[in-house]
């Protein structure tokens, strides 16, 4: 290198060491500001030393072994280039917290009392507005209906409304039970299908209409404030037709697959009757923002087809989530999950019957393979993990690195660790201990370069009848 560029390189390694020290003091300031209380405990300590005296605990020492540490110098490049690159946003952060803004919306969404603009994207439809109302129950008073309305994308539509009693969601959880009763429609003149299994093409990229209707009742009972069962009962009917505004060659879905083989009840409206059972254990400190614990789930389900649609079929599986603080404001966040879905009947001609492929469990999107499309692969079994390094910048944001793997299968026995597909990313999240308000990251694999904003939590999928 000759002399003139080291002396650039100093000046630039300079000024970034001297912008991230600003970065640091401009966080330790905020949260200061945001916990007065804390301030004026300290002030009163040190006014009145032998009042104070032995009547202050020390706070817990954060965790310091050999692990950790390495951990932490490891992951510094990462930290530093975080802390850089959101000066802007941890600026803005900041100054909605000062102004008591996002304090007075958590606490409406805690009361259940709140009339929200929403927005989001995603690259397949698109971009998206709505908006989510929440109001007290006619039925009890810890009770409330919330409803919610989007538009976007190539016109899709979704209206749903919600009955149910206190939330339970909320930790820590308390004993007895409760319940949920949702109406939801949607239309999604423009839905997009890849095709079955693990090696789908993505040049196979096609488009059908879906018009859907779902009624969902659950009921769940809260046995101590970590473990929960809840029972779900459901009814859906999916309407699957041409799809509309195909432009710069795009393809219709029979176009790609004609045969029932690659694209199972893309002739028969699917439709079923659907009860499942779970079992979730929970042990993090905080719902929306955690920074220890762990979460377990496990469900088993069944559906039975109605109507035109004869085939019934069983679902189950599992996921697991863990917490480990790293020191300071660094988490380690691991996540693994699979379930599959699996059908005992015959049709007439006695071969097995296959599920619709609009019921058939999926990955990629914003919560499982965030590199990829929505649902860029399905199947009748899916298997995926992912892990973040998280790092907190302030009281309400913080910033990640991740990375996602995944594969489809046939069957569950059928895994292996070939062709496993991967996708690694960043984001920037926005939430309080106990409500999530938005997160925005961008992702990259083999096949696209994907960027998201939305309102739900990365390692909380949607409910899985609303999923699918």
């Amino acid at each position: 290198m000759s002399r003139p560029n080291a002396k650039v390189a100093g000046a630039w390694l300079l000024a970034l060491a001297f912008g991230l020290g600003l970065a640091r003091a401009a966080a330790q300031q905020d949260e200061a500001r945001a916990r007065p209380e804390e301030a004026e405990r300290l002030t009163m300590a040190a006014a009145e030393p032998y009042a104070a005296r032995g009547l202050e605990s020390a706070p817990p020492a954060a965790p310091g072994g050999a692990g950790a540490q390495a951990a932490r110098i490891l992951l510094f490049p990462a930290r530093a280039a975080v802390q850089a690159g959101t000066f802007p946003l941890r600026a803005i952060g900041g100054a909605l917290s000062r102004s008591g803004w996002l304090q007075r919306m958590a606490r409406g969404y805690e009361r259940d009392r709140y009339l929200v603009p929403v927005a989001g994207i995603d690259p397949l439809p698109g971009a998206n507005v709505g908006l989510r109302i929440g109001h007290g129950s006619f039925l009890d008073a810890d009770g409330c209906v919330t409803y919610r309305l989007a538009y976007g994308g190539k016109r899709e539509q979704l209206y749903a409304a919600t009955l149910r009693s206190r939330d339970v969601d909320l930790l820590p959880y308390r004993a007895g039970w409760s319940y949920r009763l949702t109406a939801k429609y949607e239309v999604i003149p423009r839905k997009h299908y890849f095709g079955l299994g693990n090696v789908s093409r993505r040049e196979d990229l096609c488009f059908y209409g879906r018009e859907r209707y779902l009624f969902l009742g659950s009921l769940r009972h809260a046995m101590s404030p970590w473990a929960r069962w809840d029972l779900t009962l459901a009814h859906q009917r999916s309407q699957i037709g041409a799809p509309s505004d195909l432009s710069g060659g795009q393809r219709s879905l029979g176009e790609v697959f004609p045969g029932e083989a690659s694209a199972p009840g893309q002739y028969v409206d699917p439709q079923n009757i659907q009860g499942e059972l779970a079992l979730l254990l929970d042990r993090r400190d905080h719902r929306a923002r955690p920074s220890k614990g762990w979460k377990a789930e496990g469900f088993f389900g069944y559906a039975r087809g109605t109507g035109a649609d004869g085939v019934s079929f069983v679902r189950y599986g599992a996921e697991a989530q863990g917490y480990l603080p790293l020191g300071g404001r660094h988490i380690l966040a691991l996540r693994a999950a699979g379930e599959e879905a699996r059908s005992g009947d015959t049709d007439a001609a006695g071969r097995a019957a296959l599920i619709k492929f609009t019921e058939l469990p999926a990955i990629g999107g914003h919560s499982t393979l965030r590199g990829y499309l929505t649902d860029r692969f399905c199947d009748n079994a899916v298997v995926f993990w992912s892990g973040e390094y998280r790092y907190r910048l302030s009281r309400l944001v913080e910033a990640a690195c991740f990375a996602d793997f995944g594969k489809v299968a046939p069957r569950l026995l059928d895994f292996d660790w070939t062709d496993l597909h991967r996708s690694f990313g960043a984001g920037l999240r926005m939430a309080s201990d106990d409500e999530f308000y938005f997160t925005l990251q961008w992702a990259r694999s083999d096949e696209d370069m994907v960027f998201t904003a939305t309102l739900e939590p990365v390692f909380d999928r949607v409910d899985r009848r609303e999923r699918r």
